[in-house]
C-alpha cells in the first residue's frame, strides 16, 4: 500500500486511508482526490482495506484505462491492480 499512495502522490492525487472503529458496518474507507480528476472524488467504505482499495483502484482504471501496477495483499502475494502509471 505505501507504493500505492505514493504513486498516487507523484501523480498529484491526494490518497486516504482510514479506519473507524465506531463504525460497526464497513469501518475502512478509502479517499482518492486531486486536479486530475477534474473536481470528482473516488470514496469506497468497505468491511475490509483490500476492498476498498480493490474498488478504488477499478475506478481510478475506468478514468485512466492505460494505468498498471501491482500491489501487495496483506498475505504478501502480489494481486494486479490498476493505478497511473505516466
Amino acid at each position: 500500500m505505501p507504493e500505492l499512495l505514493e504513486h498516487l502522490g507523484e501523480m498529484g492525487l491526494v490518497g486516504l486511508v482510514k479506519i473507524d472503529g465506531e463504525r460497526e458496518r464497513k469501518p475502512w474507507t478509502v479517499v482518492i482526490s486531486g486536479q486530475r480528476l477534474d473536481g470528482a472524488v473516488i470514496r469506497v467504505d468497505g468491511h475490509s482495506l483490500e476492498y476498498c482499495l480493490r474498488h478504488a483502484v477499478a475506478s481510478l482504471h475506468e478514468r485512466f484505462p492505460d494505468l498498471s501496477v501491482a500491489h501487495r495483499r496483506p498475505c504478501g502475494r502480489t494481486a494486479r491492480s490498476a493505478v497511473l502509471e505516466q
